[in-house]
């Protein structure tokens, strides 16, 4: 069983953020201010799945192949990032056998892109972790798949385009 943080505090509240999510943290695009001000709020816990670490490299590497970003904000905006990881500013939850399985799952009910699967699954995985503490999770998302099968599962979601 791996380690998820519960804060004992009652008004901690509970986000996972996917990759669509987590990148506007990062760089500057349609959502970013209303991510960054959320992410402000130190009364919330936040999450993702370790499968982030490859998405957000991908996401930024990929902005600055098409000049998008500059080579050298790409970097720091990634350094920053690992800084916020190794500063367990994410709670890291691990893509284990669990979860791979209720991805596979919703990628049959729902068809979502693979790692939007694992993050669907992911959120709801600590969701019903949560519960059993009487506690809540929003799902923050800016991708309309991932979303769709988000709140099909009944996932509380946020959508950063809707703040912009």
């Amino acid at each position: 069983m791996y380690f998820y943080h519960v804060a004992s505090n009652p008004d901690i509240q509970y986000c996972y953020l996917d990759t669509s999510a987590l990148v506007k943290r990062y760089v500057t695009e349609p959502g970013s201010t209303w991510t960054q001000h959320l992410l402000e709020n130190r009364d919330l816990l936040l999450s993702t799945s370790e499968i982030a670490l490859v998405e957000v490299s991908t996401a930024l590497s990929i902005q600055v192949r098409t000049g998008r970003l500059s080579h050298r904000l790409g970097r720091l905006a990634y350094a920053v990032f690992q800084e916020h990881v190794v500063n367990n500013e994410y709670n890291m939850i691990p893509a284990d056998r669990v979860i791979i399985d209720k991805a596979a799952a919703l990628g049959r009910k729902h068809p979502p892109k693979a790692y939007d699967a694992i993050h669907v699954a992911t959120a709801l995985h600590l969701r019903d972790l949560l519960k059993i503490r009487d506690r809540s999770l929003v799902f923050v998302c800016a991708d309309s798949q991932a979303l769709r099968a988000a709140t099909a599962e009944s996932l509380l979601t946020e959508n950063p385009h809707d703040h912009f």
